[in-house]
């Protein structure tokens, strides 16, 4: 890599895909989170909702195969004991279930596989409350401890409140379940590290293709903006040309067009110019003896007047032709002697 390659690439570094790249991941990581935590709650309530449900719906049919009402109305007989414990053992079949009370629709234990409980009531709970009303109730606050619990209190538990409903009647009691949600727990945290590990994937690998994309166009951008400027630069090149072309194509145009002019009057010129010169060398044949050096003088100071002439118009043809770069030796007193001869009358006039 080149340093003019370097250098676009810090350029680029330090502009908007910087800002694009620092932004989209403050989002992406604020969106990531808010979706683990609202995916791992809802998963949560589901899966717990779900368990406390399959609980309920168990001691449910185990109490509808096990006791009757009247088991309810009357809970002291040997026979609703009887009917109280193979419930219980029917019950304590399922997994993770530890404890079990059951309470009439006062309120009151009639039966507990912790006898010391039998015959107390507990009119400060809520979700007992609840249950006698006729819902499911689940009290998973694991540390808060009731004057229900005084024999749990080295145990971490849920406490799931059946209301008990037989066909043609009301709630005839309560079956409260004791159950250790360790096994539950540990597939939320489970749920929620698959979530936490999945969306922090995903997250990862759109924000590392969004900053390629963007990244790459960036460069792109980059060097297509640095050839619309070197087009850019050349366009004005070939304007400036194609300016000079037009220039030069006017002057050209001038000049041919002053060619024409010049032609016309050279011919125009030239030919009386030769005419004089041939009648003036046919003068000089006639002059007569006596006066031939006084008029040969004044003769050959006319043809010379004429061959000047004649060069002065063969210098307009050169003007009016093309520009051609040409080196020739001349002779500065020669030029001077011309000139001077040239100018000699203007400059007798002027008494110069």
């Amino acid at each position: 890599m080149n340093w003019s390659s370097m250098k676009k690439l810090l350029r680029i570094s330090r502009g908007p895909v910087t800002q694009f790249a620092l932004l989209s991941f403050f989002v992406t990581a604020a969106t990531t989170a808010a979706l683990v935590v609202v995916i791992s709650y809802h998963f949560r309530q589901d899966l717990l909702e779900r368990e406390w449900t399959l609980t309920a719906a168990f001691i449910t049919k185990e109490a509808h195969s096990n006791l009757s009402p009247a088991y309810f109305r009357a809970p002291n007989t040997p026979e609703a004991q009887a009917r109280f414990a193979t419930f219980y053992e029917d019950v304590i079949l399922m997994p993770e279930l530890i404890r079990l009370k059951i309470y009439d629709v006062a309120g009151t234990v009639i039966w507990s596989d912790e006898p010391r409980l039998v015959g107390q009531s507990f009119p400060d709970n809520p979700q007992l409350r609840g249950a006698l009303a006729g819902r499911i109730m689940v009290k998973g606050e694991i540390g808060e401890r009731k004057g229900e619990n005084v024999y749990e209190h080295n145990l971490a538990l849920v406490e799931v409140y059946v209301p008990i409903v037989f066909q043609d009647s009301r709630v005839v009691g309560v079956v409260e379940a004791y159950k250790s949600p360790d096994q539950v727990f540990a597939r939320v945290r489970s749920i929620k590290i698959i979530v936490a590990a999945t969306a922090l994937l995903g997250a990862s690998l759109l924000y590392i293709a969004l900053v390629y994309i963007v990244r790459r166009s960036a460069v792109r951008i980059e060097q297509q903006q640095e050839a619309l400027e070197y087009r850019s630069h050349q366009l004005a090149v070939a304007n400036e040309e194609l300016r000079g072309m037009q220039t030069q194509l006017i002057a050209t145009e001038r000049l041919a067009a002053i060619g024409e002019v010049v032609t016309a009057v050279a011919h125009g010129i030239r030919n009386p110019l030769a005419n004089i010169r041939a009648a003036i060398q046919v003068a000089l044949l006639h002059v007569p003896i006596e006066n031939r050096s006084s008029a040969a003088h004044n003769l050959a100071n006319v043809i010379q007047e004429v061959d000047r002439l004649e060069a002065r118009v063969k210098e307009l043809f050169q003007f009016v032709e093309p520009t051609k770069q040409r080196q020739q030796r001349l002779d500065l007193n020669s030029i001077v002697s011309g000139v001077l001869q040239m100018m000699a009358g203007r400059l007798s006039s002027g008494d110069v």
